[in-house]
């Protein structure tokens, strides 16, 4: 999803919103499945309910280190992520 997040643009194309509907169906936690819907549902950026989710995941301390990161830098996206989130995107993805 980081990898995603680092290459938006506006919103996610088909391609990654294919990925990010794997993610949903997927086994995956209820905050990662929420996670990638934010994402998928990024226009210019996420929606004030999306938004809040993530706040809150972003500052449950019982999440993965990485998960609360990335719903933190997905709450803040206006259009694409800024500088410190690219560095933090990447990071992420360990590229």
């Amino acid at each position: 999803m980081a990898a995603i997040v680092l290459s938006l643009a506006h919103f996610p194309s088909d391609a990654d919103k294919e990925a990010l509907a794997t993610i949903k169906a997927g086994t995956g936690s209820a905050s990662v499945k929420a996670v990638a819907s934010a994402i998928a549902g990024i226009s210019h950026k996420v929606s004030d309910s999306d938004k809040a989710k993530l706040l809150a995941i972003a500052g449950d301390d019982n999440e993965p280190a990485d998960l609360r990161e990335l719903a933190g830098i997905v709450a803040g996206i206006n259009h694409m992520p800024g500088d410190d989130a690219k560095a933090a995107l990447t990071a992420l993805t360990g590229k």
